[in-house]
């Protein structure tokens, strides 16, 4: 992997010349793949019929209770963790208002994966890391999980079809946002393309952002043992760019781009009137900026597999967006 010191994020803008590499080197598509084997047997599930949902959240309750209520209603959902980062203990399953957060369907289990940090990393950590305070809880029921924040609530018609587009593409990420890398106007590094003009003119994508989108379990295990130590701490000091950092490693796994599904209409008004006033990491001045860099440099850590080339992430056309974008809408998430 690539030998960091200092902020890579400054060099870069200073100096176009890649960093030097140190004695360790990236980890190769060969031990990825690998990664993803192991994880295949030790994590994933052997039932494809649901999936189960990895709920994130962090202090934000109220949205908590209506993610578990309305994802406990859709039929391909089989079982839900959520992932706690936070100091306090999770909600108990005898308190008196228990059943907002376990949900009252035997059928699906709700459990709560406590981590000891409040890293954003916790979301693609296996189960083994510890539910309910277990760390031998096992791993998980389905085959797929679908990775989504509490403040995001997708029809369960769309996550239908999601998982349909997720079950004929199952190496891949499966996924309702899509986002493109674009060369910055100095010609090193990236920009990070976000909003829906940008995206229908372009009419490519090659992000996938994990707050709603579906992948194979093994690849918790990819991303908890093959991330590079310094892509983990770099992700950490920020706090933002997890997600990306997911998207190279399984497009430098499978070689191949992620797909995307295309949302309801009606459901882009809902979201973005129902996501006003919500705090979030997205909303931060500067955000979009910061993750053009973390493109650049988390590629740099992890590695390109392709000579002559500097990123793993590959683009393919967005011929849905082009058939149901809100025209020149600005994306408001």
């Amino acid at each position: 992997m690539w030998a960091v010191t200092g902020d890579l994020t400054s060099r870069i803008g200073s100096d176009c010349a890649p960093p030097t590499r140190g004695a360790e080197t990236t980890i190769s598509k060969t031990a990825l793949r690998e990664l993803a084997y192991e994880g295949d047997s030790t994590v994933a599930g052997e039932d494809d019929r649901q999936f189960t949902l990895l709920l994130n959240t962090f202090k934000r309750r109220d949205l908590l209770k209506r993610a578990i209520k309305h994802y406990l209603s859709c039929d391909d959902v089989g079982e839900i963790r959520v992932v706690w980062s936070e100091p306090d203990p999770p909600p108990d399953p005898t308190d008196r208002d228990a059943r907002l957060y376990y949900g009252d369907d035997p059928s699906k289990e709700v459990r709560y994966q406590r981590h000891p940090t409040t890293s954003i990393q916790n979301r693609f950590e296996p189960p083994s890391a510890g539910v309910d305070g277990d760390a031998t809880s096992g791993k998980l029921k389905h085959t797929a999980v679908f990775n989504v924040d509490e403040d995001v609530r997708l029809p369960c018609k769309a996550l239908t079809r999601g998982f349909d587009a997720w079950r004929a593409n199952r190496e891949q990420l499966v996924g309702f946002y899509p986002r493109n890398h674009v060369r910055s106007d100095r010609g090193c590094g990236y920009r990070y393309a976000w909003n829906d003009l940008e995206l229908w003119r372009g009419g490519e994508f090659s992000i996938i952002l994990t707050k709603a989108a579906f992948m194979h379990a093994k690849y918790l295990n990819t991303y908890s043992k093959g991330l590079p130590r310094e892509a983990r701490e770099y992700i950490d000091r920020r706090k933002n760019c997890e997600d990306i950092a997911m998207q190279i490693l399984v497009t430098k796994t499978t070689g191949i781009p992620p797909v995307y599904k295309a949302l309801p209409m009606f459901y882009y008004v809902w979201a973005k009137l129902g996501g006003i006033g919500v705090p979030g990491i997205s909303k931060n001045a500067g955000h979009h900026d910061e993750r053009g860099a973390c493109v650049t440099d988390l590629s740099r850590m992890i590695g390109a597999e392709a000579p002559g080339t500097d990123t793993p992430l590959l683009r393919a056309p967005l011929k849905e967006w082009r058939r149901h974008a809100p025209g020149s809408i600005r994306a408001w998430w």
